[in-house]
């Protein structure tokens, strides 16, 4: 009995060791195994689990019973799910790194894409071998195969870049606070910038520049062709509109502006206080017209004046008669330089000068030639009176004819100084001693008389009107010897 028993003790140890060895050998070994069946043999479970995956104790990544995979995460919702924490930057290791990160890598998180090298930018390539590529809804941007990029849309063959905007606002809209907005440089013979406006019923605008700053809204460097070219084909069109608010310019030009034609505006509904004036020679003669030549040394060269003798006027003289003509201006030597650095923004000039308005000047010369042109027509006259008395003389040898003749050439009356005066000014006349009586009578421009002086003294006298006794306007006063009007000239008093 106790054999028996030692016996069935034996072979029941024998299947267990089996057993066990068995299951032994059905493990993974941590150093390889040899022999196993892709179709048989695999790590994971036969039930519907996950597999867990730790280190240290703690899990690391998890394949869900689904088959998607978790890397920092316990419920994975893609093929693919990775989870962190490290943004990605040059340094940083983001949330997946692809590559040596000593050498040429790609690092990704969860919204950023880093192509590096040894923590140095280097180069993204997308679709580098060909193929388009696009971004955002619609596509945002779209860059074919070929290089062309469109943005808002596809992209239009014949160009480099199709701007398609999806809303009314604009097409492009560029900010920067440090530098130049935009910089186009072309070789051919074609535009540098071609803008097309085709809606002939709207007053948009081609090209629509605004400057709030201290710079220019559109700066244009011709060197051998045009900076800026404009063209209307409308029958109302304007080719450039540069609206400025005063005391700036809607055109500041380094050089000469050449142009077809000009016009101002000169409606009479655009006016008010229109008033005729006088005295234009007298402004004429105290401007002083000079030969000079402009400067070109130093950070004057930048302002690009002709050179040679040039011919005009010195702003300053002008200033003290016609100070409304000149306005104070200035230069800043940045602006000619283009392609400035900090360098040179620091160490900009500001030239400070005046200048002035050429064009308004014109209708004084006219006034003057008008004035003159009186003064002729008073001469012809007296020629046509000495030439009657002269010929009376010859005809009659009438003792009253020559005693008019000796009146009229003898007799002076000269223009008041100071004029325009406010508050006295002076008159020079000249009385033969012949003269019986002489009187200067002030009147209105349409004749009627205010003021008249008795004159007493024969030979050359001077007298003052007072300005306290009239009102400010435009006044005559002429000078007559016996009953006959020797000169007639205008004054004109201000407040």
């Amino acid at each position: 009995m106790k054999k028996k028993i030692t016996l069935t003790t034996c072979l029941l140890l024998a299947v267990f060791a089996t057993g066990i060895f068995q299951k032994a050998n059905a493990q993974w070994s941590l150093t390889g195994n040899a022999g196993t069946s892709i179709i048989n043999n695999f790590v994971g479970t036969t039930d519907n689990k996950g597999l867990v995956f730790r280190t240290n104790n703690i899990e690391r990544m998890r394949i869900a019973s689904g088959g998607n995979i978790g890397i920092g995460l316990t419920t994975p919702v893609s093929a693919l799910h990775v989870a962190g924490s490290n943004n990605t930057s040059l340094t940083g290791p983001g949330y997946i790194v692809s590559g040596n990160v000593a050498s040429y890598n790609l690092s990704m998180d969860n919204n950023e894409i880093q192509a590096r090298l040894d923590s140095v930018a280097s180069i993204l390539y997308l679709n580098y071998w060909g193929g388009p590529v696009r971004i955002g809804a619609n596509p945002a941007i779209y860059c074919a195969a070929d290089g062309k990029v469109g943005i808002g849309g596809n992209n239009n063959a014949l160009y480099a870049l199709t701007v398609n905007p999806a809303s009314g606002v604009g097409g492009v809209l560029v900010n920067n606070s440090n530098d130049i907005l935009f910089n186009g440089t072309t070789t051919s013979t074609s535009y540098g910038i071609f803008v097309n406006h085709q809606n002939n019923t709207s007053y948009g605008q081609g090209i629509f520049a605004e400057n709030l700053g201290n710079g220019y809204a559109i700066s244009g460097d011709g060197t051998n062709g045009s900076g800026v070219d404009g063209y209307s084909s409308a029958g109302d069109g304007v080719s450039a509109y540069i609206p400025s608010s005063n005391p700036n310019y809607g055109v500041y030009s380094i050089g000469s502006i050449y142009t077809s034609g000009t016009y101002n505006s000169s409606d009479r509904t655009l006016k008010k206080n229109i008033r005729d004036f006088t005295n234009a020679m007298g402004i004429i003669n105290e401007l002083k017209p000079k030969m000079y030549e402009y400067r070109n040394d130093g950070n004057y060269s930048l302002m690009n004046f002709p050179k040679g003798d040039r011919y005009g006027l010195i702003a300053q003289d002008v200033e003290t008669i016609l100070p409304g003509l000149v306005k104070d201006s200035k230069f800043e030597t940045w602006r000619a330089k283009p392609k400035a650095t900090d360098e040179d923004g620091r160490n900009s000039q500001t030239i400070h000068f005046k200048a002035l308005n050429y064009t308004e000047l014109i209708p004084i010369m006219l006034r003057g030639m008008q004035e003159q042109d009186e003064t002729i027509q008073q001469l012809l006259q007296k020629v046509t009176e000495l030439t009657q008395t002269v010929q009376a003389l010859a005809n009659k040898n009438s003792d009253a004819a020559l005693s008019n003749l000796s009146v009229s050439a003898s007799s002076f009356l000269g223009q008041n100084t100071p004029n325009p005066f406010n508050a006295d000014t002076k008159i020079q006349c000249t009385i033969p001693a012949s003269v019986n009586s002489a009187v200067l009578i002030i009147t209105t421009m349409d004749g009627k008389q205010l003021q008249s002086y008795a004159i007493n003294t024969r030979g050359t006298s001077q007298l003052t009107i007072h300005g306290g006794s009239l009102p400010a306007g435009q006044y005559l006063y002429r000078l007559v010897a016996d009953n006959k009007t020797i000169d007639t000239k205008q004054m004109i008093l201000t407040r």
